[in-house]
């Protein structure tokens, strides 16, 4: 697996995201409950395009993986903006124009 990493067509603002999970439902409950991983899986990464929200998963950490020779599974659902930010409690943006280099963000 690739390192994951956000982008666009264009690609004009680029910068980070820090998320915190909310209290009750959030990201790993909200796939459980949905069918888009098992009981035993556990998220090791994601990305969301358009509120289409791509997970990485597997039964082991993402190191134990790759020791292995094997890739996290894949599984992909669209969410509204909506039900995407009640599964966090906290979230930050920081981004600035991609000419900017790592200048601000």
């Amino acid at each position: 697996m690739d390192k994951i990493i956000a982008s666009t067509q264009e690609n004009e603002w680029t910068g980070s995201i820090a998320l915190d999970d909310a209290d009750e439902l959030y990201l790993r409950e909200y796939a459980l409950k949905h069918g888009h991983i098992g009981s035993s899986d556990h998220i090791l990464g994601f990305k969301v395009t358009n509120l289409t929200v791509c997970l990485y998963y597997g039964k082991d950490t993402y190191l134990n993986l790759t020791q292995k020779g094997k890739e996290p599974k894949m599984s992909e659902f669209d969410i509204s903006i909506t039900e995407f930010f009640e599964l966090f409690k906290r979230v930050s943006f920081a981004v600035s124009r991609s000419n900017i280099g790592n200048g601000l963000a």
